[in-house]
């Protein structure tokens, strides 16, 4: 039968490859085709290769390439918007294949900062296999919130409001912005007249109006820029505020539980009085689940101890 139309005709096999598919949403997950090919366990030329096979099925650039990262068209985030929702449905399905017979998964996907993981979750993991000890955590150190969904994770711990789906969050503690910065910078601040405006203020990419606010919050005025060093986590901008390079923004009060506080990393100035909230995000089909209350229920201590 002749095509009559005009029009170029369908092709026969309308769906790409699963595989094809789960390199797209990881690669928009985590706007990098290295990171997305880690937690496929395959090469990222294996991904872009996936990715590019995808593009010419479609007929249709889903990413622009911008050194080692990754952004999504227009026509990437239509398809991601359709696509992660069908994935995350086979994946609950064959999750739920998995573990039928059990009364519990044997393995918990937690996301959650660096910052959070150091002071938090590792020195409260000795209670967490008191209580649950059935089952293995798997932890993963990130600050992307960018494409959050329960494909990726079962629980997911961010600064401030983030975008889910098919998580549940709901707040888990009460932060503000305290400056902190090396013993030796701190002594030169109490000699200073002008205080930190005569420092290099330390600047993280996801939260670029944290000074601003900071200074408004505490000094009643706007922050006049001056000398910046920018990066791109809260752990390296900390580190290089130990280092004596100079002055960070950290949340309080994790930031008081970091091993070194006090020694070789010190506060700066007040905690700000606009304070945010660390959210914890459940996924929607296990937030009811005996488990996920205790795992909530350690969490929740652990924050207080």
């Amino acid at each position: 039968m002749s095509n009559t139309s005009g029009s170029a005709p369908m092709p026969l096999r309308v769906l790409p490859s699963l595989t094809a598919l789960q390199a797209f949403v990881r690669s928009a997950s985590r706007g990098s085709f290295r990171q997305a090919a880690d937690e496929l366990a395959l090469s990222p030329s294996a991904i872009s290769h996936q990715v590019r096979n995808l593009e010419e099925h479609y007929g249709v650039r889903l990413f622009v390439r911008d050194g080692r990262s990754v952004r999504l068209t227009k026509g990437g985030e239509a398809l991601l918007d359709s696509v992660r929702p069908a994935l995350l449905q086979l994946e609950d399905a064959s999750r739920s294949l998995l573990q039928h017979g059990r009364t519990s998964p044997t393995e918990l996907r937690v996301s959650a900062p660096p910052l959070f993981i150091s002071t938090i979750l590792i020195p409260n993991l000795g209670t967490f296999e008191k209580r649950l000890p059935s089952l293995t955590l798997r932890i993963e150190a990130s600050e992307n919130d960018r494409y959050l969904d329960a494909v990726s994770c079962d629980f997911a711990i961010r600064f401030g409001r983030f975008e889910t789906f098919g998580l549940h969050a709901e707040p888990l503690l009460a932060i503000g912005c305290m400056p902190v910065c090396a013993p030796s910078l701190h002594a030169a601040l109490q000699q200073s007249r002008d205080g930190l405006w005569q420092q290099t203020l330390i600047h993280v990419e996801g939260h670029p109006r944290a000074w601003a606010d900071w200074f408004g919050a505490t000094e009643g005025g706007p922050l006049r820029p001056g000398r910046e060093l920018w990066f791109d986590s809260t752990c390296d901008a900390i580190e290089a505020a130990e280092h004596g390079l100079g002055v960070a923004l950290a949340p309080s009060p994790l930031i008081e539980r970091r091993r070194g506080f006090g020694q070789t990393l010190v506060a700066a100035g007040p905690v700000s009085g606009s304070a945010e909230t660390i959210q914890l995000a459940t996924r929607s089909d296990i937030h009811d689940a005996p488990w996920a209350w205790t795992f909530r229920e350690w969490l929740a201590a652990s924050v207080l101890s």
